[in-house]
């Protein structure tokens, strides 16, 4: 059974999904997303992201942050290094995940 309501909220995206999946809801409704600060309609996204909600911070080097953040998702990102040493910048990197669970270091 469809839901023919035109506006939804979600408090998620995996659980809006999951009614979407199971065809619950209607193609021309408009669905809020909050944690994921989504809008969708259409069988199309919206939303604005800073990137930020993605970083995962400052870490020393790639194993700790493995051992704080093992399973990043896409778009995931951390700064990697020791930033400033006697005025000078010995290393930085920074660490992306380009596809779930796999972490890959630049620069």
């Amino acid at each position: 059974m469809s839901i023919r309501n035109k506006f939804l909220f979600f408090k998620t995206k995996e659980g809006f999904e999951k009614r979407l999946k199971a065809r619950e809801v209607s193609p021309d409704s408009i669905v809020f997303v909050a944690k994921e600060q989504l809008i969708w309609t259409h069988n199309q996204y919206f939303g604005i992201q800073t990137g930020f909600e993605k970083a995962k911070g400052y870490f020393n080097t790639i194993n700790d942050l493995i051992r704080q953040h093992p399973s990043p998702k896409a778009g995931d990102w951390a700064i990697l290094g020791t930033a400033i040493y006697g005025g000078e910048t010995v290393h930085m990197a920074i660490a992306q995940c380009n596809r779930d669970g796999v972490w890959d270091v630049t620069g």
